[in-house]
């Protein structure tokens, strides 16, 4: 949906930055990257600069001062001067090559790196004269003219001051041994170099900051947007409520068919009705298999009766499992003496249906603990 400009003010979201980042639109500072590629190339250029001078003048050596029975001899010059320019350009290879891993290197210091998962397509949108003019003028290609004018000034200062700050060093190089005026020579580019380095120091700095504001303007959202998003990230309501429906009624269903399962039923008549179970060689306290109030409670009740399951009217028990005992979970440590006494009348009862004899009598005696103290500790339940 597109957005009139004038209406993003809002900060971008972090789903629009991941996407973002996704689609491989990040911030880059391309002065930044060059910085740091120059500043690297100088350091190995300072290093291996020695390096560099001994050969060149093993090179001048060998291939400028040579006797006149030398001169005949033109394959011997030319072994000389293959075997002193291989040298040269071994050292030069190492600086190009180490300029161009840390000019790659260099590249995600500003974003970090990021791989582009999204498949290359041409975006035939771009492909407008329109937009083209239009871009000309955006802020952007502005300041990247007067950063470009900057920098310019900058360097051509800076050489122009350093030059006049050396014209006499620079003036007695000819009056000096030519093997000394090139070790000389570099002294004063490596120098050169550096200040210049120095002096684009606070354009770099600025240009990040520039392409870090840039980039969180252009994604910048409206209300709207944020809103769209919303929706797409958090679902459809109505259908989040149709599959919250659904996961009842397939938990209501799952849990009526386990009361067939169950090896009691506690009732408090007219509010609850709990259905426990309890293996001695699987689990290690009863567990709760189902629970209902009111209309459902009712058909625990009648789903017990179909299955015969004995039910059993303990009202302070049964309130007590229901509030504070989640399906699927064992009943409170607290109730283990309670539950246990309901359990052994259950398990006398299906003995007298299998044996016969007398009757077990309802337990009567049953000590709940008292509700407002047991609540204290536990949180109401009512899944």
């Amino acid at each position: 949906m597109n957005h009139n400009e004038s209406e993003k003010h809002e900060d971008p979201t972090p789903h629009r930055l991941k996407k973002a980042r996704f689609e491989g639109n990040i911030p880059r500072s391309r002065d930044l990257s060059s910085l740091v590629t120059l500043f690297f190339g100088w350091l190995i250029f300072v290093f291996l600069g020695n390096h560099l001078i001994k050969y060149i003048k093993i090179f001048i050596t060998k291939n400028l001062n040579f006797g006149f029975l030398q001169e005949e001899e033109n394959n011997f010059i030319l072994f000389n001067f293959y075997s002193s320019i291989k040298d040269i350009f071994f050292i030069l290879m190492i600086i190009f090559i180490s300029i161009i891993i840390v000019s790659i290197g260099t590249s995600g210091l500003l974003g970090g790196w990021v791989l582009i998962k999204k498949p290359l397509r041409i975006d035939f949108s771009r492909i407008n004269p329109y937009r083209g003019i239009k871009k000309i003028f955006e802020n952007n290609i502005f300041f990247e003219m007067i950063k470009t004018v900057f920098k310019f000034i900058l360097t051509f200062t800076f050489c122009i001051l350093y030059l006049w700050f050396m014209q006499f060093k620079i003036a007695d190089l000819s009056s000096n041994y030519y093997l000394f005026a090139i070790e000389k020579s570099v002294l004063i580019i490596k120098k050169c170099v550096f200040l210049i380095l120095l002096s684009l120091v606070p354009i770099v700095g600025f240009d990040i900051l520039f392409q870090l504001f840039n980039f969180k303007k252009k994604l910048k959202m409206s209300r709207l947007e944020i809103q769209d998003e919303n929706k797409e990230n958090e679902g459809n309501p109505q259908l989040k409520n149709f599959i919250r429906q659904k996961q009842r009624k397939l938990a209501y269903h799952r849990m009526m068919n386990n009361i067939k399962k169950a090896d009691v039923i506690i009732l408090n008549p007219i509010h609850y009705a709990v259905a426990l179970k309890y293996e001695q060689k699987k689990m290690h306290a009863p567990v709760l298999l189902a629970k209902g109030s009111g209309n459902i409670a009712k058909k625990i009740k009648e789903k017990a009766q179909k299955y015969f399951v004995p039910i059993i009217q303990i009202p302070s028990l049964a309130q007590i499992l229901y509030k504070y005992c989640r399906i699927g979970e064992y009943i409170p440590s607290e109730l283990y003496e309670s539950v246990a006494k309901v359990l052994t009348w259950v398990y006398n009862l299906k003995s007298w249906r299998n044996l016969g004899g007398i009757p077990p009598e309802k337990p009567t005696n049953i000590n709940v603990p008292n509700i407002l103290k047991f609540s204290k500790n536990r949180k109401i339940s009512n899944e």
